[in-house]
């Protein structure tokens, strides 16, 4: 199961790598920053909302604690390419 939340974590990944570049070359020299942002992060959590919800059959979760570990380590995975890409910058 925590396989698949990994495999299910690299496509929201992706997706949202591709949110931003979309926003940052077609939205924000469109409507300025602060719409960019705005229309940015509604789309990212509708797809993650979409992805997550389309995936919960494939994984499978068998109780809440299921739930709260994928949950878990999605928020560790997160945070953990956050801090890679932070200090990747500062190289």
């Amino acid at each position: 199961m925590l396989g698949r939340a990994t495999a299910i974590w690299c496509v929201l990944l992706a997706i949202a790598v591709a949110n931003g570049a979309a926003r940052e070359t077609a939205i924000t020299p469109r409507g300025g920053e602060r719409a960019g942002r705005a229309i940015g992060t509604i789309t990212l959590c509708v797809a993650i909302l979409l992805v997550s919800w389309t995936t919960i059959g494939w994984l499978r979760p068998a109780d809440r604690a299921d739930a709260l570990a994928i949950g878990g380590l999605w928020l560790v995975l997160t945070l953990a390419f956050e801090l890679l890409a932070l200090y990747g910058r500062r190289l």
